[in-house]
């Protein structure tokens, strides 16, 4: 196993959990809005309210 952390371009991760969303049933426009906020937050490294939290909202 490599000791390297991987990294993904914010652009990857948003559509990642846009296409998450909306696959579960959240409308387009609120899935986008709730992809690019838990993005951002990773992204200004604030993990704690990030995409570790997108489980959580696909379940609700």
């Amino acid at each position: 196993m490599s000791d390297k952390l991987k990294t993904i371009k914010l652009d990857d991760l948003k559509e990642f959990c846009y296409q998450v969303l909306v696959k579960e049933g959240m409308n387009e426009d609120d899935a986008k809005i709730t992809a690019d906020v838990l993005s951002e937050t990773d992204g200004y490294g604030t993990h704690s309210h990030g995409t570790k939290n997108l489980h959580n909202y696909i379940r609700k």
